[in-house]
């Protein structure tokens, strides 16, 4: 059994990666803090959208939706309120940390991905609302929207980069923070208080290379391997970049990769396997409850060298391109449903708000 010091020990920060009003108001955030280790929050429209089922948000829906609001104003209203109630609650730990912790993310509306400059304005209209200091505001990590989280860093508005799959996209967005910081620090401006993460998906990975390998001769072997491959691909170009001493002359703090999506998928595998594998220094891992009661249940942290976990996934993936997988088409594809299932979500959540206007109208 795992305890806060183990996690400690590791290096990393622990997020969670869920936001609800209830366990908000009734001590359980404050009890995970206590009992895993806590440090941050992450909200995203899938989130809010399952959260919007419980009971407990009927009435404020209903006031707002009677005081003329629309889904949309209603859905920001609500989410608004969690946000500054969660941030509030993780004050301490980013005042303790020196602003290096204690975050909570809030989301762009997924409906912007592709366009750079309205991103950019409504990062900085979120920024403003929510009116916390540990805000991270949350942008895709699409071509548009690394354009424009470099700018909102330019605002001093921290940044969470999500929906990273591929080793390239991630170098890109680490390229997009040193900018945005660079630019602050050529102006005279201040890098206190700014922070970034790039978030990492890490699950979906081997959801979607299994399901090419298993239809392929030879690839039972392969299954399940892809994806904490390719995080420590990923891992490794991030001690590259700002575990030396060029990076660290410029003043700049290192943006941490975020492990997202490490709730595992498949019954085959061990329920915290992507955080044992994970759980490396200097990293952050957002994971929903069920994965962080599992891990630190049973959890079994991987301590072998560096070195050779980095030759071993690179061994998986000329293995993998052996065996005939088309691993950069499974990226490419994996951003495009990203992008989709979030704005499912976000749909998703608007109609749910409309709907229970219409039934429970104050």
């Amino acid at each position: 059994m795992l305890t806060p010091s183990d996690i400690t020990k590791t290096g990393q920060s622990l997020w969670l990666d869920n936001l609800r009003r209830d366990f908000l108001q009734d001590g359980t955030l404050s009890r995970r803090m206590k009992e895993w280790a806590i440090t941050g929050l992450t909200s995203n429209p899938s989130i809010f959208e399952k959260a919007l089922a419980a009971p407990f948000y009927a009435a404020p829906v209903a006031r707002l939706a009677a005081g003329g609001a629309g889904p949309e104003q209603v859905f920001e209203a609500i989410a608004v309120e969690d946000i500054r109630a969660a941030a509030d609650l993780l004050k301490p730990v980013h005042t303790a940390t020196g602003g290096h912790d204690g975050f909570v993310s809030m989301e762009v509306s997924p409906r912007l991905a592709r366009d750079a400059a309205r991103t950019e304005t409504e990062g900085l209209r979120l920024f403003e609302l929510v009116a916390r200091p540990n805000l991270m505001i949350k942008v895709p990590a699409t071509r548009e929207g690394l354009a424009a989280g470099e700018n909102l860093l330019k605002h001093g508005i921290s940044v969470n980069f999500t929906l990273i799959f591929s080793v390239e996209r991630y170098r890109a967005v680490t390229q997009a923070y040193t900018a945005g910081m660079s630019w602050r620090v050529k102006n005279s401006l201040p890098l206190d208080g700014v922070a970034s993460v790039a978030s990492f998906f890490v699950s979906r990975i081997d959801t979607a290379a299994d399901k090419a390998l298993a239809a392929l001769p030879g690839g039972k072997p392969l299954l399940g391997r892809t994806a904490v491959a390719n995080s420590l691909l990923a891992y490794r170009l991030y001690r590259e970049l700002f575990y030396n001493p060029g990076i660290r002359a410029t003043g700049v703090p290192p943006q941490r990769i975020l492990w997202a999506s490490t709730s595992v998928k498949s019954p085959a595998l061990r329920p915290s396997l992507y955080m044992e594998e994970l759980a490396l220094e200097g990293s952050v891992n957002t994971a929903p409850e069920d994965a962080l009661e599992a891990y630190f249940k049973d959890g079994r942290i991987n301590r072998e060298p560096l070195e050779s976990r980095y030759a071993a996934a690179e061994k998986h993936f000329a293995a993998l391109a052996a065996a005939g997988v088309d691993f950069n088409g499974l990226l490419n594809e994996l951003e495009t449903d990203g992008i989709a299932k979030f704005s499912q979500s976000y749909d998703g959540l608007l109609a749910r708000i409309a709907s229970a206007s219409q039934k429970n109208p104050a």
